[in-house]
């Protein structure tokens, strides 16, 4: 038994939180569970969270924080990803002119701390809290009125777009309103309605909070903001490039294929003229594009190519509904044929005029 633990079971004694023989039985489970001290007793229900984390902050003079008494600065928790403060529950406070204040469940996270430092070039100051209510005070803080409607929806639809050709998600927000379509194979269907205002990072919390990888383009007018958004939740490491793909979620890849320039000869190439949120991989910084690493969608590929893995599902018109959608074809109005192999364009439209 070290020190630490040693400390952390007498202060609990101490403090009247758990008795001599729960320590004993908590330091014999200890090593079988593969936890901590505070963490084991907690788990055979010999003490709870927030008690652990106040005797913490008694054994190591850190400020212990009752969450429910807390407005946290929104500003400043914008500053930093929400997936960072979610896996790590960490709710930033608020920040001076040389510090930044936040709650932890744990004031050993160092790389985490160093993190924020380097972010926003300021010293860390910790206090304790309740990893679950961080939790919970985070997503209350990521969420806004219209957020439930909106993830609910977007739930029902990805739900039905899976295993199809519709690869991107137009959502365009109005004043009072928000229209949901879905794009693919050339087809532009709109699919949904929500009667709410929502704003545009609504948007991008909603997919950040649904844990969906994605990038976008944004466009703006007088009295719309259209998203384009295109997920990339499909990972494989047996793939020939160039390819074609056509599904819902593109590639998730280990390195760039898509392109933050235009080219003259290839204009259809997927890309974006801006920085993209939610996509973590290296952007091209020029018009020399490695086409050699390419992946097309059907719809935006070379008239005539050789040798491209193809991956694509292809949409047939619903004989039931003609494409107004109905329970058979899941209210998208086409059903779905999947090709999947190494073709060259002449192969890939032979197959696909049998399909058509």
């Amino acid at each position: 038994m070290n020190n630490k633990t040693a400390k952390l079971g007498s202060l609990l004694i101490q403090y009247g939180l758990i008795t001599e023989d729960d320590l004993n039985d908590g330091l014999k489970l200890q090593k079988l569970m593969g936890l901590k001290l505070g963490e084991t007793l907690i788990k055979i229900g010999k003490i709870t969270e927030e008690n652990v984390q106040w005797v913490l902050s008694k054994q190591f003079d850190i400020p212990f924080i009752i969450l429910e008494h807390v407005n946290p600065d929104s500003d400043l928790i914008v500053k930093l990803p929400k997936n960072f403060l979610m896996e790590n529950r960490i709710l930033p406070l608020f920040e001076t002119d040389e510090e930044i204040c936040i709650v932890t469940e744990d004031i050993f996270n160092y790389s985490a701390f160093a993190l924020i430092e380097n972010t926003l070039n300021k010293k860390v100051n910790i206090s304790l809290g309740e990893g679950k209510k961080i939790e919970k005070a985070l997503i209350k803080f990521f969420k806004s009125d219209a957020m439930p409607s909106l993830l609910s929806t977007l739930e029902n639809i990805i739900e039905k777009i899976k295993n199809t050709s519709f690869y991107r998600i137009d959502i365009a927000i109005s004043n009072h309103s928000c229209d949901i379509s879905i794009y693919g194979c050339g087809i532009l269907k709109k699919i949904s309605k929500i009667n709410n205002s929502l704003k545009k990072e609504d948007v991008l919390r909603a997919f950040d909070f649904l844990k969906i990888p994605f990038l976008y383009d944004i466009h703006e007018n007088y009295s719309k903001v259209i998203f384009s958004v295109f997920p990339l939740i499909n990972k494989t490491k047996e793939i020939n490039y160039p390819a074609i793909l056509e599904l819902y979620g593109l590639l998730l890849p280990d390195f760039i294929i898509f392109a933050d320039t235009n080219s003259s000869d290839t204009p259809n190439l997927l890309y974006s003229d801006s920085p993209i949120h939610g996509y973590p991989y290296i952007s091209i910084k020029s018009r020399i594009l490695n086409y050699s690493k390419a992946i097309y969608t059907l719809d935006s590929a070379p008239q005539t190519f050789k040798k491209h893995y193809i991956k694509v599902y292809m949409p047939q018109e619903c004989s039931f509904c003609s494409t107004e959608g109905c329970e058979k074809c899941n209210e998208l109005g086409y059903t779905f044929k999947k090709i999947e192999g190494i073709y060259d364009s002449e192969d890939l439209n032979t197959i696909l005029n049998r399909s058509a």
